[in-house]
């Protein structure tokens, strides 16, 4: 609790996982670790995902930034392959919540680029047991 009685709940992100998007199969985060990569995001905090990204020691050459909930065109797919292939990165790099947007309109994007979603975790550092009340009393 903080002075005013306000429930808070501490958190520590962290990057649990990549997977190809294409097939959903597990890559390893030690290949994408110190990769050259390009990357993507339509979320509230891209800063927050570039942070996770360097602190897996991955190089980001460039990181499209999007409104948060952006609705991926054809233009935005074509600027991030070509992206990709002036620098030669090794893999194009989105969030999970992007990675859902891409997988109806944009699968030969997918199957034939190195795409891959990185799976972020939420860790409950304090304020767990405020939070089950809040969760028990709301259920």
């Amino acid at each position: 609790m903080i002075p005013n009685g306000i429930p808070t709940v501490g958190l520590k992100t962290r990057l649990k996982a990549f997977k190809r998007i294409s097939s959903n199969k597990n890559v390893e985060v030690e290949k994408v670790a110190h990769s050259n990569s390009i990357a993507f995001s339509g979320i509230g905090n891209p800063k927050s995902f570039e942070e996770l990204m360097a602190n897996a020691n991955i190089k980001i050459l460039k990181h499209f930034v999007f409104t948060d909930h952006h609705w991926y065109k054809d233009d935005d797919i074509k600027r991030i392959i070509d992206s990709r292939k002036q620098t030669h990165a090794d893999f194009i790099i989105t969030t999970e919540k992007d990675a859902v947007r891409m997988r109806e309109r944009f699968s030969e994007f997918l199957e034939t680029e190195p795409v891959i979603s990185a799976e972020i975790q939420q860790d409950i550092l304090s304020g767990d047991q405020q939070l089950n009340e809040l969760l028990q009393h709301i259920l």
